[in-house]
């Protein structure tokens, strides 16, 4: 058994790549995320955001045509393994999110253990510049995207728990037996 990253880059970062992205930057991210080359993080909780997705203090200024984003975020699943980091940001127009290659210029990822003994990331953005392709679908509009993707991940979380206690309640009674 090989544990993988797929609620945290499937399910919920593919999940909001698919609710929020046009079908070209669908195509461009989650191609390579499908075929096993890539993988993928959801950065969308700070520290004082108490874990609504739309209370966001990073920043992503519009410079010319492409981006300036500033902030950090906290336990971004996968986050410290993914190529691709999507960030969420408030622009002028709302809460927009970018996508951030795991090498940009003024991108620092922290590896931080959780408590279940997996790992996520610390991510600090400093004036992290991307292109305009990178922001996904259309400016201010991905807050109900990135509910969607937390939704879904929640449900699948719930799924694996239910199949990690059944198994063990199974692996109980035969020992009992």
């Amino acid at each position: 058994l090989v544990p993988e990253p797929i609620l945290a880059s499937v399910v919920l970062a593919g999940g909001a790549v698919l609710k929020a992205a046009t079908a070209e930057q669908q195509k461009r991210l989650l191609g390579p995320m499908v075929d096993g080359k890539t993988s993928l993080a959801l950065a969308w909780a700070e520290k004082d955001g108490r874990y609504d997705a739309g209370r966001v203090s990073t920043t992503a200024k519009k410079e010319g045509g492409s981006w300036s984003l500033s902030g950090e975020k906290v336990w971004a699943l996968n986050g410290h393994a993914a190529d691709t980091i999507l960030v969420s940001a408030q622009t002028g127009a709302g809460l927009s999110l970018f996508a951030v290659p795991k090498d940009a210029k003024g991108l620092s990822i922290e590896s931080v253990k959780t408590m279940d003994g997996q790992r996520a990331a610390r991510v600090r953005l400093s004036g992290v510049v991307v292109g305009a392709e990178d922001l996904l679908g259309t400016e201010g509009a991905a807050l109900p995207a990135i509910e969607a993707a937390l939704d879904l991940a929640a449900a699948g979380a719930c799924a694996e728990g239910f199949g990690l206690a059944s198994t063990v309640l199974w692996m109980t009674v035969n020992y009992l037996q």
